[in-house]
């Protein structure tokens, strides 16, 4: 139970930080435009302002698959790696809410990071593991094999023939 619960934990987070990813694509044409349209601003901060959109779409999008790797495999990648991308998210959701207001990015990102510290609160041990393990062979050999069909009936016997 422990082991679901931790891994529907990371899998939300991962989903709400693929959504995020996929947020920011989708509106990285609008920013370029609205930016390219801004003749005060200078190319530095033109070029930085899009430069900055798309790092932050691609690091939440390596931080969700990130985030189904540990799903999958729990003990890939350190809790205490998983605590501080967890905490980064909570960072970055309550800057965002400082200076920009997005509440969808921040509801994403703090979702995000709540489910990572559940998640890590959660955290599957070597024993929870291995209990895993035994149970699902467990469960295997319980089932046994597979039933085959039944054999087709035999050919009716013909004196004629």
């Amino acid at each position: 139970m422990k082991i679901s619960l931790y891994r529907y934990s990371m899998l939300i987070a991962a989903f709400a930080l693929l959504a995020l990813s996929v947020f920011y694509f989708v509106t990285y044409a609008g920013i370029v435009a609205a930016v390219s349209r801004s003749f005060d601003m200078s190319l530095f901060h033109r070029n930085s302002i899009r430069g900055l959109w798309l790092t932050f779409a691609s690091q939440s999008l390596l931080f969700s698959l990130l985030y189904f790797l540990v799903a999958s495999r729990p003990r890939s990648v350190s809790r205490e790696v998983i605590v501080i991308c967890g905490l980064l998210q909570l960072v970055a959701s309550i800057l965002i809410l400082w200076f920009s207001g997005s509440t969808l990015v921040v509801y994403l990102l703090a979702g995000a990071a709540l489910f990572v510290l559940i998640g890590s609160v959660l955290w599957p041990t070597e024993e929870d593991l291995a209990a895993e393990k035994l149970a699902e062979a467990t469960l295997v050999t319980t089932k046994g094999p597979a039933a085959s069909p039944p054999a087709p009936p035999p050919p009716p016997n013909d004196p004629v023939l």
